[in-house]
């Protein structure tokens, strides 16, 4: 039983996405550690707080703006696609296969510029949120010293638990107090993609 719980807070360390330092003692026969453990439910907290939420409305809002650009980029190779079909029959071959080149170059521009904001948003989010899970990690240190816990598992490794030992709460509300916003870092992109 003491094999699975290990393993489970080398699972907890690796949910968290920081190194998990385990405290030993060559002094202490692991027979003399009283077990205190505690239980973290870290994608709730993570979903939940108030710093999460922030997080979540700047790149939605950020997500909308590069949709607004990306539907005007789209209707402008709309009207271009429409232009060259109406000038086909006017234009020589040589000219039409011109014309065409320069919108299948636009096409793929805009498509890069999909890409490269779907890419930003992505990053930006990843880096946002682990820093936050950062803060869930410090807090849960904070908290599991505090009730001398030898051992803190993830709720999701568990089957069956008594709500005493669940502190996810507490690590909630310590969280927002600690972390109540958040800001994305993300980097301009320029306007000709």
């Amino acid at each position: 039983a003491l094999r699975n719980a290990l393993g489970a807070v080398v699972a907890l360390g690796v949910l968290l996405a920081s190194p998990v330092a385990l405290a030993q003692d060559e002094a202490k026969d692991p027979a003399d550690v009283d077990l205190v453990i505690l239980v973290v439910d870290v994608p709730a907290i993570l979903a939940r707080s108030k710093a999460a939420k922030v997080i979540q409305q700047q790149l939605e809002t950020r997500r909308k703006s590069y949709q607004e650009q990306i539907a005007e980029k789209e209707e402008e190779l709309k009207n271009a696609q429409l232009e060259l079909e109406k000038q086909r029959t006017i234009l020589s071959n040589e000219a039409f296969e011109e014309r065409r080149k320069e919108f299948g170059e636009q096409l793929a521009s805009v498509q890069r510029g999909v890409q490269q904001r779907k890419s930003v948003l992505e990053r930006a989010f990843s880096e946002s949120m682990n820093e936050l899970r950062k803060a869930v990690v410090a807090v849960v240190a904070e908290i599991s010293q505090e009730k001398g816990a030898t051992l803190v598992l993830s709720n999701q490794q568990i089957v069956l638990v008594d709500t005493a030992l669940d502190i996810t709460e507490q690590v909630l509300t310590s969280l927002d107090e600690r972390v109540p916003s958040a800001t994305i870092n993300m980097p301009d992109i320029p306007d000709d993609n």
